[in-house]
């Protein structure tokens, strides 16, 4: 059966599948079953698949810190009538 589905995977139509699709494709395609983590063992020591990293992109960028240890500057600058009515509005 392993060789049955390297055969198949080594097909450039396969090119690129990972593990999880490729034991999907050879299913329901081609009746062969074989589990994900098995598939991926094979195709790892035949050469067709290796693992990738994945690279975390920088989504923000960092504040500059602040001088003083355990400084923090926070406030909240909307004009929402927080108290009610119950006292004239601040920000």
């Amino acid at each position: 059966m392993e060789r049955q589905a390297l055969a198949v995977l080594s097909d450039p139509v396969y090119r690129g599948f990972g593990p999880t699709l490729a034991a999907e494709y050879l299913l329901n395609m081609h009746q062969i079953t074989v589990s994900k983590e098995t598939l991926r063992q094979w195709m790892t020591k035949a050469g067709l698949w290796r693992a990738g990293h994945v690279r975390v992109v920088e989504v923000h960028q960092w504040r500059p810190r602040r001088s003083r240890c355990g400084e923090l500057v926070q406030w909240d600058t909307s004009t929402h009538d927080w108290l009610e009515g119950a006292a004239k509005r601040s920000t």
